[in-house]
C-alpha cells in the first residue's frame, strides 16, 4: 500500500491557540472513523497553520487588502504542504517502497481558498512531484454573492483555471445552508460581515437581498477541476453559523476522505 499524508488548512478567525488543537482534533477524528492508522499513519497527519490573527475583520483585511501578509499566509500553507512531502518521499525512499506516495490536503471555510492557491503555488514552482488531491469544505471560492467576491479577486487572477501537474482530484463538500459556500446570508450573518466590508455598502445589500440561493455552478466554470459534493444537514434557527462546522460531526466526510484516499493509492 503507497504511504499517504493528510495535511489540513484552517480558515480564519483562528488564534494561536486554537491553531495549537487542530492537529490532536484532526488525529482524534480521523482515528474516531477509521482513517489513522487504517490508511494513514499518525505521523502523516499534519496541519497547515497560518498566522491568523483571530479576528473575523481582521483576517478579511489580510485576504482583500494587505497582499504581502497574504502572500506570507500562502507561503506557510505551502512550505507546511510541501514538508509533508519531502518527509513522505525521503520514507519511500529510505523504505524502498515501489510507488510514490500520495497526499490528501484538507480546506475548511477560507482554508480552501488558501489550500488551492498554496497548491497552485506549489505546482507552478515545480516544488510537489507526488500525487495530491484536494477535499475542500465549506469554502467561498463558488459562492456567487458580491460580498465574499471582493475578498476573492486575487484568487481570479491569471491561470488559475485550472491546477495541472500532480493533481488527481478535488471534491469540493458544500451545504446551501451555509452561508460561507452558498448565496444563503440570513440576516445575522449578513451584519457580522457589514463592519468588514470595504467596497459599496449599498452594492454588497442588494447582492445579498437578491437571493439567487444554493450553491452555484461557479466554482466548476472557474477551475473545471473541482467536482462539487453537496452535503445535507438542516440550518440551524439560532446559531445560523453552526451548520459551517457541522462537516466534520458526520460521516459523510470521513467516507469521502477515505475514499479519495483509497483512490490515490490506487493510482497506477
Amino acid at each position: 500500500m503507497r504511504r499517504c499524508g493528510v495535511v489540513f488548512v484552517h480558515g480564519i478567525s483562528t488564534g494561536r491557540a486554537t491553531r495549537a488543537t487542530i492537529r490532536p482534533r484532526m488525529l482524534r477524528l480521523l482515528e474516531k472513523h477509521a482513517i489513522v492508522p487504517r490508511l494513514v499513519e499518525e505521523r502523516y497527519v499534519n496541519a497547515a497553520l497560518w498566522r491568523s490573527s483571530g479576528d473575523f475583520a481582521a483576517d478579511l483585511d489580510i485576504i482583500a487588502r494587505l497582499p504581502g501578509l497574504r502572500d506570507d499566509a500562502i507561503s506557510d500553507v505551502a512550505d507546511s504542504i510541501e514538508q509533508l512531502a519531502g518527509s513522505l518521499e525521503h520514507a519511500g525512499l529510505s523504505g524502498g517502497d515501489a510507488l510514490p506516495p500520495t497526499m490528501l490536503v484538507m480546506g475548511h471555510s477560507f482554508g480552501q481558498v488558501f489550500g488551492y492557491m498554496a497548491l497552485r503555488k506549489l505546482v507552478d514552482e515545480r516544488r510537489i512531484s507526488i500525487p495530491f488531491s484536494f477535499l475542500s469544505l465549506g469554502g467561498p471560492l463558488g459562492n456567487p454573492n458580491p460580498i465574499f467576491r471582493q475578498y476573492l479577486n486575487f484568487a481570479r487572477k491569471g491561470p488559475l483555471k485550472r491546477m495541472d501537474g500532480s493533481l488527481a482530484a478535488w471534491s469540493d463538500m458544500y451545504n446551501e445552508d451555509d452561508a460561507v459556500c452558498s448565496n444563503n446570508l440570513s440576516p445575522h450573518v449578513l451584519m457580522s460581515l457589514l463592519p468588514a466590508m470595504h467596497s459599496n455598502a449599498l452594492t454588497m445589500l442588494i447582492g445579498a437581498v437578491n437571493q439567487l440561493g444554493g450553491h452555484s455552478l461557479d466554482l466548476h466554470s472557474n477551475f473545471e477541476n473541482a467536482q462539487s459534493v453537496k452535503f445535507d444537514f438542516p440550518g440551524h434557527p439560532v446559531m445560523p453559523l453552526a451548520e459551517h462546522s457541522s462537516y466534520f460531526e458526520s460521516h459523510e466526510l470521513y467516507d469521502l476522505a477515505g475514499q479519495m484516499i483509497a483512490d490515490l493509492q490506487n493510482l497506477p
